[in-house]
């Protein structure tokens, strides 16, 4: 145990002499980052805190293995994953000085995991089913798992000390469960990092003086999800390879969920925005250390969560019961006006079960659309049509026919069929205001007029359903259909007035 205190001591004491040397060499080779409209800062600050946070963590490692007497030297796993870390350290390094494009780092980031996989750090079975897969799902897997991670720590590092502190947190969660377990590599690993990471936050802490850049938010991502595959490749799949996820889970979330947001809300998924759960928090009108601070509570309670798992023995149980609480939580951010909303979502949810007609509503207008089509006259039309009116809760629907077509369709020389609904007096309601009027033509081919269609709505009594005037065109193209199939010259009936609902 004092061996892994001195080890802390050590990585906290790099990281606080190394971090003042790498903002000097940020501002000294301009790897700043500038204020812009979805930051928060308003300062320029240099953004290569993640070359003190990675020193820190090689060397205190190269030290711990002199003062740590169980873990063996590294081997050549161990050696493949320190491989992939630096090479994913340096992408993102390099995308602080020099801008990169997002495909070569998506492609530099594979690069990166595929050292590591080569090397054996890899999911070899099926995550809590411990199945075993073939090795070319084993290599996707393990890609998906490492950019998750990668890509989470980037997206959430968005306040000072965010990202630093909630990688703080999973650490040091890390270093009790794995000292438990008696993975002592894994130990002396979380060990080194988290000192390298509290050292670190002495100036990026609000208010920052330096930024881990995406070097530092790579850094992190890889060697924490790395480690975690580094444990499970040891044998120990269900526990060891979901705690990181857990303890991670805020930006584990919001990085699975913020694509989902962007597309519901037609947006480029993988485009920046304001979005994330940390920007919605300063929205709400939080500081930045307050909204941190929560941000850290909650983390805090998902490690404690993570604990408790351990000890439920049942990981998938436990995993399915954090992840519908966050899903819960993330679901139901703070939305226009400040209140808990699932709008958005359920929208777009709704919409699309209408679009690809498994709705209940679709599938019963459906129906009466079936019935237009197959009527044998417009007195069976009609029957359909005062159906369907009071599906939409109308209150007045007027179906004109012309005897001749392109006729002006005077009293002469029309069809006509009205139906009101149970209230609505003709005489005097029809002119009233505050009423949703709607004339709908009727054509057949060349644009010849055949008729057309009145609808009133009192949306003061019944609102409008978003799929309203959707149904209204549904059902106009049903009854043009219909109309061209019996090729009227004249009409069958003389006209009608439909019935109350």
């Amino acid at each position: 145990m004092e061996a892994y205190i001195a080890v802390f001591i050590c990585a906290l004491c790099l990281s606080l002499v190394l971090t003042p040397l790498a903002r000097a060499a940020g501002k000294r080779y301009g790897a700043m980052d500038i204020p812009d409209q979805r930051k928060v800062h308003d300062q320029p600050k240099p953004r290569t805190g993640g070359l003190a946070i990675f020193m820190t963590f090689v060397l205190t490692m190269g030290m711990g293995y002199a003062l740590v007497k169980r873990p063996a030297p590294f081997g050549a796993q161990e050696q493949y994953l320190l491989a992939g870390a630096l090479a994913c350290f340096l992408v993102g390094f390099v995308d602080d000085v020099r801008r990169l494009s997002a495909w070569t780092k998506l492609v530099a980031q594979i690069m990166a995991v595929s050292i590591a996989f080569y090397g054996g750090n890899r999911i070899n079975l099926l995550p809590f089913a411990g199945v075993a897969i073939p090795l070319w799902l084993s290599y996707c897997l393990t890609v998906f798992w490492f950019l998750l991670f990668i890509n989470a720590i980037n997206l959430i590092d968005g306040l000072d000390g965010l990202a630093a502190g909630i990688c703080l947190f999973t650490s040091i969660l890390m270093v009790g469960i794995s000292f438990v377990r008696g993975e002592f590599t894994l130990v002396l690993a979380f060990t080194a990092l988290s000192g390298a990471l509290l050292g670190f936050l002495k100036y990026n802490f609000n208010p920052s003086t330096i930024f881990m850049g995406d070097g530092g938010s790579y850094f992190l991502g890889f060697i924490i999800s790395g480690l975690g595959v580094y444990g499970s490749a040891k044998g120990q799949v269900g526990a060891v390879f979901m705690l990181p996820f857990i303890g991670l889970g805020v930006p584990i979330f919001d990085t699975l969920i913020t694509p989902i947001r962007r597309f519901i809300r037609g947006r480029k998924m993988f485009s920046p925005d304001n979005g994330h759960v940390h920007h919605k928090l300063i929205a709400m009108g939080l500081t930045t250390r307050r909204a941190v601070l929560i941000l850290y509570i909650l983390t805090s309670v998902l490690c404690l969560a993570a604990i408790a798992v351990v000890h439920i023995r049942n990981e998938m149980i436990g995993l399915i019961v954090i992840m519908a609480a966050l899903g819960l939580l993330f679901f139901s951010r703070r939305s226009e006006g400040g209140k808990l909303s699932f709008r958005g979502a359920n929208v777009w949810l709704r919409d699309l079960a209408d679009v690809s007609g498994i709705s209940k509503e679709r599938r019963q207008f459906l129906d009466l659309q079936l019935g237009i089509g197959a009527s044998r006259d417009l007195d069976e039309l009609w029957e359909h049509a005062c159906r369907m009116a009071s599906s939409l809760s109308m209150d007045f629907v007027e179906l004109r026919i012309w005897r001749e077509p392109n006729s002006l369709g005077c009293d002469g020389n029309q069809a006509v069929y009205t139906w009101a609904d149970e209230g609505f007096n003709t005489n005097t309601d029809i002119c009233r205001q505050g009423l949703l009027k709607v004339e709908l033509p009727l054509l057949g081919p060349d644009a010849k007029e055949l008729g057309l269609i009145w609808f009133i709505k009192d949306i003061g009594k019944t609102p409008i359903s978003p799929h309203t005037f959707v149904r209204l065109e549904q059902f106009r193209r049903s009854v043009e259909e219909l109309l061209v199939r019996l090729a009227l010259a004249e009409p069958t009936s003389g006209g009608g007035t439909g019935t109350e609902k």
